[in-house]
Formats: structure tokens, sequence, C-alpha cells
């Protein structure tokens, strides 16, 4: 996967009000895969470096490929439940 072109959004603020709105928009399976995507494009060596040199960049990277993979519609259900769902709990 390689990191789309994406409008730069300055941390915090701005990327937590559009992770808000991701989670909001988008159904947990599709974050979720794609932060695995993420993770495991970059353990193996498939991803540019500068989307992990910061968690704004990453959130970016997130927030952008999330939105182009994906047609959104509003789940009417809490964000910070629905971001508790995009990857499995480890007891």
């Amino acid at each position: 996967m390689t990191a789309p072109a994406s409008v730069w959004l300055p941390w915090p603020s701005a990327i937590l009000e559009q992770l808000t709105l991701v989670a909001i928009t988008y159904e947990p399976a599709v974050v979720g895969r794609t932060l695995r995507d993420l993770f495991m494009d970059a353990a193996e060596g498939r991803c540019p470096t500068e989307v992990f040199e910061t968690a704004a960049a990453f959130f970016n990277c997130l927030i952008s490929v999330v939105r182009e993979k994906s047609k959104g519609k509003p789940l009417r259900r809490d964000a910070r439940a629905l971001m508790l769902q995009w990857l499995p709990r480890l007891s």
C-alpha cells in the first residue's frame, strides 16, 4: 500500500476531529483492516517510512486511505465505542 497524496492536517485537534468523523462514518471493520494493512506494509518495508515517522503522519495516512477505500455512511453510534472496535482486544 502506498501512502496517498493527502491534505496535511495539523496535530492534534484537526486530526482528532477527522478521526472522530472516520469513526462515525466508516464501519469499524473497514478502519481495522486498513490499520492492519498499514502495519503489515510497514513491517514488510512496503510503506514509505515517512508514514511512521510521527503519529500525525500515520493518522493522516490512515484517514486518507480509509476515505479512498470505502464509501462512508453515518453510523449514529458513539465514536469512542466504534474506535475501540478497530483492533481486537488482547487478554
